[in-house]
């Protein structure tokens, strides 16, 4: 058999590579073509950070800030058990809070209430 040559054909099928290894025509434009297509897939992707974000809108909020937050939302849906404690935590969490001292103000205005 003659090499690159199938025994009755034409040697258009395979070739011979120099390790002795048939390899396919249609296998190499194969990966190639996927190349190709994962190529085009990810240079049209869309980014996620591609618009740039306007830093005046920015908001920092610290863990007293979120924790004051919850405690509101606690204290208008009339949960005031939760709101206490949420207080409390952030106090004894965050006591450098620039909230720490309001949230002692507010446990101490509904103790004098007796609310």
């Amino acid at each position: 058999m003659a090499v690159g040559r199938r025994a009755g054909g034409t040697g258009a099928h395979r070739s011979v590579g120099s390790a002795g290894v048939h390899r396919y025509p249609t296998a190499a434009m194969l990966r190639g073509a996927t190349v190709l297509l994962l190529a085009s897939v990810l240079s049209t992707a869309p980014f996620q950070c591609s618009g740039g974000s306007d830093p005046a809108k920015a908001v920092d909020e610290t863990p007293g800030d979120a924790l004051y937050g919850l405690a509101q939302e606690f204290r208008q849906a009339g949960n005031l058990e939760a709101w206490r404690r949420t207080l409390r935590y952030l106090i004894d969490r965050y006591p450098s809070s620039r909230l720490s001292v309001t949230a002692k103000q507010d446990l101490a205005d509904v103790s004098e209430a007796g609310d």
